[in-house]
C-alpha cells in the first residue's frame, strides 16, 4: 500500500508509527527510512517497548504506539494538529495496541469504520493469540534468547 503511494507520488501526508518491542523486530525499517528521505510528505516514527534488551543502545522513541500519538510526535513533524476531519488512521497490530489506539482516538471524535459508516478509524488485528507468541513463533524466542546472550556478552 505504501510503496504504491510512493511510486505514484501521491500528494497526501502518510505517517507510519511503527513500534515493536526491539529494533530487530522493526521489519522493513531501511525502506521506510529511505521513503522518509525521498519523500517529505512521508513520516516514519519508529519506537521500541524494551530498550534495555537491545545489544546496541537505541536512540528512538521509547514506550508503544500510544505514548508516539500521546506525545505529539507527528503532530510536531507535521506542525499541525490531527484532527478527524484531516487524519485517517490505519493501525495493524496486536488486539491491545488496536483497542487501546480506539480509546485515544474516540477522545477526540475519531470513529472506527464499519460497512456502513466509513470512518476515519480503519483496523486490522493480524493475530489472535491465545497463549504466549513464543509457544506459536519458538524460532522467535531462540532468536531474542541469542540477541541477550550476545548482550550480556559485551
Amino acid at each position: 500500500m505504501l510503496q504504491t503511494d510512493f511510486e505514484l507520488q501521491a500528494k497526501r501526508r502518510v505517517a507510519f508509527i511503527h513500534g515493536e518491542r526491539h529494533s530487530w523486530d522493526l521489519g522493513y525499517r531501511l525502506i521506510l527510512m529511505a521513503m522518509q528521505h525521498l519523500r517529505p510528505n512521508f513520516t516514519y516514527l519508529p519506537v521500541i517497548s524494551r530498550p534495555g534488551e537491545e545489544v546496541v543502545p537505541w536512540k528512538g522513541a521509547i514506550g508503544h504506539v500510544q505514548d508516539v500519538w500521546t506525545g505529539g510526535a507527528l503532530e510536531r513533524a507535521w506542525g499541525r494538529r490531527l484532527a478527524r476531519d484531516n487524519t485517517h488512521v490505519f493501525l495493524c497490530g496486536s488486539p491491545q495496541m488496536a483497542e487501546g489506539m480506539i480509546e485515544l482516538f474516540a477522545r477526540d471524535g475519531f470513529v472506527e469504520g464499519t460497512r456502513q459508516w466509513p470512518g476515519q478509524i480503519h483496523v486490522e488485528k493480524y493475530w489472535q493469540c491465545a497463549g504466549n507468541w513464543k509457544d506459536v513463533i519458538p524460532e522467535r524466542a531462540a532468536m531474542d534468547n541469542r540477541l541477550r546472550g550476545l548482550q550480556r556478552g559485551r
